[in-house]
Order: C-alpha cells, then structure tokens, then sequence
C-alpha cells in the first residue's frame, strides 16, 4: 500500500478489514488483538491515509461468540490527505444491514465547482423602505444617459451595484448571513405572494411604473428596428423543477429556462403578430399553442384513426408517430431559417425572429453553457412541426415507383436527390447512426425519434417498390440496410451494361444519319453511362464524336484537335451542324452542274467546245475518251464515284466550276 501512495493523487481505500483502529470500536466481553490494531494504525500512518467520522452508528458488524455478543467497526473508507482537499465535503455513511451481517457503507464527496459571480436576486422587503425608491431614482439620473437598449442594461448593471451597497448599509450584509435571514426574508415575501392587497401590490410597482416607461419602449423599438439585442437581456438560468417528491435521476426534474422580462416582452409582441398569420402557414392538424383548439381532441382524432389502421383500404395505410420532447436540441439554425423562407416569410421578418432566438444565452449554477439554442416561444415551434410533417408526407408521396431492375436506376439517383432535399440521406448512407437505445439505465428518447424517422424512410422504400423489387428489402431492419441492398443488387447487374455501352460508344459511325440524330445518340449512352455511377469525360466525349464522322468532316476534326482548349460538345454541335448545311448546299450545287455538263456533251458532234479539250470530233464515240485519253474535265463521268458519292470540293472549286458554267 505503501508503493501506491501519492501526494498529488486523491487515493481511497474501502472495505472489509476485519481489524479495529481503537478500543472505541469494540463493544464485548472479548477483547481484540492489540497487536493487530498496532499495526493498522500504523500501516493507516504510514501510507498517509485519514480515517473519517461515520454517520449512523460507529460499529459496522456484530456476531455471536461463546462469551456472548460482539461489536466491532470493521469495514471503513479511508483517504488520503490530497482526497480530502480535494473535495470540499465528505461524508461516510453506515447504512442499514440487509441479508448480512455487515453493514454497507456509503462514501460522498461533494465540490462546490461554481466559482462565477452570484445571482442578483431582488427581495420584496426592499419597497418597504423609505429610502429605497428616492435611492433608485437618484441613482437612475446620474447614470448613463444613453437611449435604447444597450443604456437601459447599462443603468439596471449601475444600479444593482448601488442596491447591494444600500441593502448592506441599509439591512445588514444579509447575503453572508443566509443562515440567519432566509427564514424572515421568506416570510415576507410569501407574506406578499400571498396578501397582494392593494396597498402592498401599489408599493411593488411603483418603481417600474414611473421610471421604466419611457426607457422600456426606446429599448423594445430599437429591438423591432433590428439592433443586436445586449447578453444582459438574452441570458436565461436553468432551474430544475421535481416532478416527483424525492427526485433521484434527472428523468425527476423538468428544466426550465427563467427569461428576463425584456426578453419576455420581446417574444410575447413577436407570439403575438405572429399568431394573426400562424394559421395561413399551418395545416388545419396543427392544435397546439392557438386559440379555440384543444389537443385532447387531436389526441381522440389519433386514437380513432389507429383503431382503423388494419382496415383495408386502397393506397398507403400507415401512421409514423414521432415524440418532439427533445426535437428542439437537433434543430439547426440552417433548418429553422429554411423553414421560415419556404413559409413566405420574407428577409426582415426571419432576421427579427432568429435574432431573438440565436441571442439567447443559457446559464446554470453550477455548468455554463453558452449559445445552446433554444425557442423561447411556442409559435416557431408550430412551423418547425409543420415542416416536419410536409417533410414526412412528401417523402411518401416524392419516392418514385420501382417497377424492374431496367429502371432501377433512374429511381435510385431520384430517390437519393429527394432524401438530400428533405434532409434525409443521412439515414441511408451512414453519417447518420442510430444513437444509444439505452443511457443511463433509462429508455433514450434520441434513439426513439430516429427509429421512428428511419422506418418512415424504410416503409416510402418499400412503397415504391413492386413485386419484382420487393423481395430485396422485405427482410431488412432499418433504411441503411434497405439503401445497401438496393444499391448492390443493382450495381451487380449493371456492371456488364456499362461494358456494353462503352464498347457503343467507341464503335458507333455515323454513316448516313444527320447531325442531329448522331450527336443526339451519342449524348444519350453518355448520359446512360452517368446513370450508371461510370460518367465519361465531356473532352472524350467529343474525341469519340470527331473519329467517327467520316472523311467529310476531317477539316472540322484537325481544327478541334489544334485548338488550345477543349471544345464543349454543345459548341461542338452548332459547328457540325453548321458544315452539315454547307455540304448539303455544295451538293445541290453540284448536280447542277453535273446536269449542265451532260447537255454540253451531246452538243459535241456540232462542233461545241467542251470544258476541258478542244472542239470534238463529230464522231459518235467523241463522248468516250480511250483508254490512254486523259478524262475531260467536261465528261459527266468524272463527276460520279464508284460509291455513288459526290467528290469533296473546296468551296473556291465550287465558285471556279460554277463561273465557267455560267459563262458556256
């Protein structure tokens, strides 16, 4: 024990030692070893351990010897002296036996962590005394004199300084002595709380009444005007309030969160204006926080639509049921400020209601937690549950139909989008994990709300699919595994597909087809590609599109392939189909001429010249060249290819041909 003690470690030793310290733990007619208890006291000094004062009775055990009875304090807790500075209370407990003939012992050490400053708390009794209101007046005029709220929480921090000075000049320091003035002070106030006569009600507001009016409305308009609202205004303190007589868990406590007035009086104008348009945005199910609708008719309307669920009916028969009691703890500004845009509400509007909401600071006595978000009232609630519940509806009613693995993959990349836009995809890719079922030996309302969430997301799964598709996902347990399932089967099945359209795309002329029809064709694999999770670059696309269109198009190809950058494949369209109309105007041109050359060869035997020789002979064979002749320009034959195909002509060829034509 000696090689474990340590001077800056707290260090607790427990249990059963079965030896005694002292004679004051021995009560019989048998002695104890005092050897033994030489020894233990002695090992205690050594390791620098401290025997600490039970409550509930010294001796820890008892027992029949042949002598008569024994009792003796055998089981102890002992700390050194770092734990017991450490703490700055400790206790030892000896509790009741129960099925032994021991007693259990119970340790506590208690730290005070809170070392910010103390609450300002204001007492009744203070407007009993004359001098208390010429006090705050004095005080109130030699403060600050700016306007709005930043001066107004200026004069209130001024003047609780001087109310501390005067109440201990004035009563006594009755904060140091809490002891001997809480009773009283109590006394009187609920004295006050209990007896609010005229007389005592008119001395508790006749401060406010005169010297708050003027500052209060400067301080509500500059908040309406959109100035930033001060700390001192936006903090709350979190008080927790038993819900059972002896509370022992937290599950015990309700918290609530203790506003300041001037943030209550800013949140009631906000509830409400708000309550005069709140029903143009809500659906008609909405019964909370609004006048002339009661939640137990909701809750009756529920239960007899759960008595018709098994009912058969065409459509959707479900009802996913989601508990809000902590909902606002995973709500995101982000969510709240979209909720509030997708409602109507337009910039100024939204920046007046976050404003209130994200100033709100939170404050506990004992932990400090700083910007934890909160609602301060219940109307924002009523949207927040609005869209969650457009959310849901939309989810069932935006999932498309999965008919057959052909079409399987346009759904799956429109179900994807849909649970992106709907703040979903969490559930199904796996950055959204279920939390703990259990914390604290009780049931964890996070894990309820997300198991409610993710089967919604499973049964919009299984609804859009038919009896092909089904069987996939009919077994699995949460969207995750559903999602994996789907994304699998068809990523198997799709595999020889990509290779197929691939291969397409590499080995697919033009041939015969226009422009139009070609690009088209070849955009479409492209896009089926895409689908199927293999897109291909748009440069490629283009490479693919420019070897395969033929020798008529090598002059658009080499100028691609020169160009600097890549050329888009929509610039690349209007090109194409801009020579394609050119061609075409070169080929109507060209059988004119090819008709006009005919008519001047059967015009030889009269002695006309031909396009390219000398006059002809009036012979009947004059038309067909020998076989060391070289071809006449002139002949009709040189304008036709074996294939059926027109030569390709230069532009300047065609306007040389064209002049001599006209010019014959």
């Amino acid at each position: 024990m000696i090689s474990h003690t340590s001077s800056d470690t707290p260090w607790i030793v427990g249990g059963d030692f079965n030896i005694i310290c002292s004679l004051d733990e021995h009560r019989g007619p048998i002695l104890p070893s005092f050897k033994g208890m030489e020894d233990f006291s002695s090992c205690i000094a050594l390791c620098d351990l401290n025997n600490i004062s039970p409550k509930g009775g010294i001796f820890t055990w008892h027992g029949k010897r042949s002598q008569g009875k024994v009792w003796r304090r055998l089981d102890r807790a002992l700390v050194n002296t770092y734990a017991m500075n450490f703490f700055d209370d400790i206790t030892l407990n000896h509790l009741s036996r129960s099925g032994s003939d021991h007693k259990p012992i119970l340790l506590k050490g208690a730290i005070n962590s809170y070392k910010g400053p103390k609450m300002f708390r204001f007492l009744n009794c203070w407007v009993s005394n004359d001098t208390f209101i010429p006090m705050v007046k004095l005080n109130w005029e030699k403060s600050s004199n700016v306007n709005g709220m930043s001066g107004f929480a200026e004069k209130l921090k001024i003047l609780k300084t001087s109310i501390k000075e005067w109440n201990v000049s004035t009563f006594g320091d009755i904060f140091e002595n809490v002891k001997m003035a809480e009773e009283e002070a109590l006394a009187r106030q609920n004295s006050f709380d209990n007896n609010p006569t005229k007389d005592n009600r008119a001395a508790a507001n006749l401060a406010s009444a005169k010297l708050l009016n003027a500052y209060l409305l400067k301080a509500c308009q500059e908040f309406f005007l959109g100035v930033k609202v001060p700390v001192a205004f936006a903090s709350t303190i979190i008080t927790l309030i038993p819900k059972v007589n002896s509370p022992i868990k937290w599950k015990d406590f309700r918290p609530i969160s203790l506003s300041t007035f001037m943030s209550k009086i800013n949140s009631r104008i906000l509830a409400t204006r708000l309550s005069i348009v709140i029903n143009k945005v809500i659906g008609p199910e909405q019964a909370g926080f609004q006048q002339g609708k009661s939640v137990d008719d909701q809750i009756l309307l529920a239960q007899e639509m759960a008595h018709h669920l098994e009912r058969k009916v065409e459509g959707g028969n479900i009802i996913v049921k989601i508990d809000m009691a902590n909902a606002f703890d995973r709500m995101s500004w982000t969510f709240l400020e979209a909720v509030l845009e997708k409602m109507g509400f337009d910039e100024d509007v939204s920046n007046l209601l976050l404003s209130n909401l994200k100033a709100t600071k939170i404050w506990a006595k004992v932990e400090r937690r700083d910007n934890v978000k909160t609602i301060p009232f219940p109307m924002v609630d009523l949207l927040l549950e609005e869209q969650l519940e457009r959310d849901s509806t939309s989810l069932l009613a935006r999932i498309p139909l999965m008919g057959n693995m052909e079409i399987l993959l346009c759904t799956h990349r429109q179900v994807r989008s849909t649970l992106i836009g709907l703040g979903l995809l969490g559930y199904v890719d796996g950055t959204l994990p279920s939390p703990p079922q259990v914390v604290d030996g009780a049931a964890n309302p996070c894990n309820i709300i997300w198991f409610c969430q993710d089967q919604a997301i499973v049964g919009a799964l299984l609804g859009s699919c038919t009896d092909i598709i089904q069987p996939l996902i009919s077994n699995v347990s949460t969207a995750r595994d559903a999602w994996l399932n789907l994304h699998s089967s068809f990523t198997s099945a799709s595999r020889d597909h990509v290779l197929a359209l691939k291969s397409k795309l590499g080995k697919n002329p033009r041939g015969n087809r226009s422009i139009n029809d070609y690009l088209h064709e070849m955009h479409s694999i492209a896009n089926e590609l895409a689908l199927n999770q293999s897109p291909i670059a748009e440069e490629d696309l283009v490479v693919h599109v420019l070897n395969q269109l033929g020798t008529e198009y090598d002059p658009i190809a080499s100028a691609a392939y020169i160009r600097g950058s890549t050329l888009p494949f929509i610039e690349l369209g209007d090109i194409l189909q801009d020579f394609e109309r050119k061609l075409k105007l070169m080929d109507e041109a060209t059988s004119s001429i090819v008709a006009t050359a005919h008519a001047a060869q059967c015009h030889h035997s009269h002695g006309s010249r031909t396009y390219g020789g000398p006059v002809a002979r009036s012979s009947s064979h004059s038309s067909r060249p020998s076989a060391n002749q070289r071809p006449q320009h002139g002949a009709s034959k040189s304008f036709h290819r074996h294939d059926g195909m027109y030569p390709r002509v230069s532009f300047a060829q065609f306007l040389v041909m064209t002049s001599k034509c006209v010019a014959n």
